[in-house]
């Protein structure tokens, strides 16, 4: 944004000589000297006006640039964008706002242009080629289409656009609009008329529209207010994207590139995984230290607390990381389940008897079980492994 408007904004096109101001003034020279650039700041739904900040942020590069000589800022929205903006020889400031026959009387759609045009071409009366650096020194700023949408056409907006960039020394012209309060039609004729698109999206005006945001994966990083996708149709007929975060400090406004967010994204991460790394290493040695040499008994098992109802355990507690204790009430319900598998081998005792005998309980006859696989044409009763019995 800041490398567009302080070097691209205007023609980089060597000023004339003043001998021959009659012929700079042609259309001829006009088309073969480079074009004005039109430059639509737009906002979507539920942007809550951040364009304007965006657009004052804009109305100061200007001013900086070298290439400006004369910066013309027409009110008709609100005063307030022009009030954070330093005062400058090369900065003209005419408000239609506080003058209210500007827009209430009968003819007020045709004198409002007429009056505007009126007074652009005073001030380019004013400029000054001779200091120069550009063919074309002078920008014009409108801080809303909207107002002129409301007054007249469509067709006459676009005209009215297309008129000032035919003047021979306006370099750029500068129009916020507020795309939710107009149709999409109108916008999208807005959009073509321009050469530069600047989209201006904060996370209310994302959430509006929550399919497109995470079609086109369009976050908005944490510490940021929202970002600008500039759109640049260049003069080879190719156009260009740039998308920055933008970040409102006081008066000041902070532009930060997508790569820049991401980079610092990855260390953040990456010092977060490296502090994780750390923690789990520390754990894992604090784990591998030797613990005090104590060994249970392998012949008795540990005895129970004088009035524990838990059972006790083949190993101590503290040699495993997992609670294996359960209470007298959970061991002689579960001994009371009867399993659906049992032991057939010789000999052996079933899980219902052991169940029996460590509760005290009636041992529950075990039911035999066999499965037989229809698939297997080699079927046989036979186990001589003794491995298939469960």
């Amino acid at each position: 944004m800041e490398e567009f408007l302080l070097h691209h904004c205007v023609t980089s096109d060597v000023a004339k000589s003043a001998a021959d101001d009659k012929t700079r003034a042609s259309p001829s020279i006009w088309q073969t000297s480079g074009r004005a650039e039109c430059v639509l700041v737009q906002e979507n739904c539920q942007a809550h006006g951040a364009s304007r900040v965006i657009l004052s942020a804009m109305l100061k590069l200007t001013l900086q640039s070298s290439k400006t000589s004369n910066v013309l800022f027409i009110t008709l929205d609100s005063p307030l964008t022009a009030q954070c903006v330093e005062v400058s020889t090369k900065f003209t400031h005419v408000d239609y706002f506080a003058d209210a026959a500007n827009f209430q009387s009968p003819t007020s759609a045709s004198h409002l242009i007429g009056k505007i045009l009126q007074d652009i071409e005073s001030v380019e009366a004013k400029v000054d080629l001779k200091e120069a650096t550009s063919a074309r020194p002078m920008v014009v700023v409108l801080d809303s289409l909207n107002a002129l949408l409301q007054q007249t056409s469509l067709q006459q907006v676009l005209l009215f656009l297309r008129q000032l960039r035919t003047h021979a020394v306006i370099g750029s012209v500068i129009a916020r609009l507020n795309a939710g309060a107009e149709s999409l039609e109108v916008a999208q004729a807005l959009a073509a008329q321009a050469s530069a698109l600047v989209l201006v999206e904060t996370r209310p005006s994302l959430r509006s529209y929550p399919l497109l945001s995470k079609e086109r994966r369009r976050e908005i990083p944490q510490g940021m207010h929202g970002f600008v996708l500039l759109i640049r149709q260049k003069k080879n007929g190719r156009s260009s994207e740039s998308m920055e975060f933008f970040q409102v400090l006081g008066d000041t406004m902070r532009f930060v590139a997508a790569a820049d967010v991401d980079s610092h994204a990855d260390l953040a991460l990456a010092s977060a995984s490296n502090v994780s790394t750390a923690a789990a290493s520390t754990k894992s040695e604090f784990k591998r230290m030797p613990k005090p040499d104590v060994k249970p008994s392998l012949t008795t098992r540990p005895a129970l607390h004088e009035g524990s109802s838990r059972v006790p355990l083949p190993v101590s507690q503290e040699d495993v990381s997992f609670n294996l204790s359960i209470s007298a009430a959970e061991q002689r319900a579960k001994s009371q389940v009867q399993l659906p598998y049992m032991h057939q081998g010789a000999g052996k005792l079933s899980t219902s008897e052991i169940g029996g005998k460590s509760s005290n309980a009636d041992p529950v006859p075990g039911n035999n079980l066999f499965f037989i696989d229809e698939d297997d044409p080699d079927w046989d009763d036979d186990d001589l492994d003794d491995d298939l019995d469960i």
